[in-house]
């Protein structure tokens, strides 16, 4: 989301959730949030006001349009546990075979979209939602562009927003089979255009619309 300082060791789910308790329960930590990729800790710094906004813009509409229907909208912080690998993988992660059945990424998405409500738990969402939005601040633009592009689409998210403030620019990543062939859909847009999803029939949001903060 923000600010990331990745921690040294690797860890499971589990073993994250300890940190997250231990450094949460420290004066002057107690609102701290982390997110875990691939078994690394990362930590995040307070959202920007053009990110706060432009995340309530962008939740307004989709609470518009998903309203009466099967599918709902949630917005960070709210931990996103990925399991399940799906077919589609971008690339193949080594992983430690002893842990390789273990939950090693946690991520609180901007912004995104359930489908399977059996997936929420006392915990979080356990499994990939169908569209996830993550807005871009300076310190995340490796983050959301390269490792998170990754996580999400090796673990099954359909669909990925990446809203890019600093360039004005929108872009979306599609997870797409055809004739038994896996591929990755990408598309991109300014501020000054309407983005519609690709798995949502006429879900679009007006960027030009967005009323910026100074």
């Amino acid at each position: 989301m923000s600010n990331y300082i990745s921690e040294e060791d690797e860890c499971t789910a589990e073993e994250f959730l300890k940190f997250v308790e231990i450094e949460t329960a420290r004066e002057g930590y107690e609102n701290n949030r982390y997110e875990l990729i691939d078994g690394r800790i990362y930590m995040m710094s307070a959202p920007s006001g053009n990110h706060m906004c432009l995340a309530k813009y962008i939740y307004d509409i989709f609470m518009q349009y998903f309203t009466g229907k099967e599918c709902d909208v949630y917005f960070a912080p709210f931990d996103v546990f990925l399991f399940e690998k799906s077919l589609f993988t971008v690339r193949k992660r080594k992983r430690p075979s002893a842990r390789k059945n273990k939950c090693r990424d946690v991520t609180q998405p901007d912004l995104f979209v359930l489908c399977e409500r059996e997936k929420i738990k006392e915990n979080g969402i356990h499994g990939a939602p169908s569209l996830v939005v993550e807005i871009v601040s300076k310190s995340s633009v490796d983050m959301d562009y390269i490792k998170k592009l990754y996580t999400y689409m090796q673990f099954g998210v359909q669909e990925y927003w990446i809203v890019d403030p600093l360039l004005k620019k929108i872009t979306m990543y599609v997870a797409a089979q055809a004739a038994g062939n896996e591929s990755l859909l990408m598309s991109g847009n300014t501020f000054a255009e309407t983005v519609e999803s690709k798995i949502f029939q006429s879900l679009r949001v007006d960027f030009s619309d967005y009323i910026w903060v100074d």
